[in-house]
């Protein structure tokens, strides 16, 4: 059985962007879940990485487990902001 090669990837590339879902600002994806969730009781560590941007840490407010999210310089300052007027 051959598949042309351009078939082969508009088929893949299509099979991604459908399972794909977008996460709100407020949101993390959770793996056991399977979809975007709020972190449990809206708390989440922020650890910043070298270009200002970080990793935000959080439990699923579904199931418990630890979800995590690439956020960029800006996001975490909007972050911090907001953790600073509270």
């Amino acid at each position: 059985l051959l598949i042309h090669g351009s078939d082969a990837k508009a088929f893949l590339e299509a099979r991604q962007r459908s399972s794909k879902s977008k996460c709100a600002p407020n949101e993390l994806y959770c793996l056991r879940c399977k979809k975007p969730r709020r972190a449990a009781a809206d708390m989440a560590d922020i650890h910043p990485s070298p270009g200002g941007g970080g990793m935000l840490a959080a439990l699923c407010c579904e199931c418990g487990t630890r979800t995590f999210k690439h956020v960029s310089a800006t996001t975490a300052a909007e972050l911090r902001n907001l953790k600073d007027n509270l």
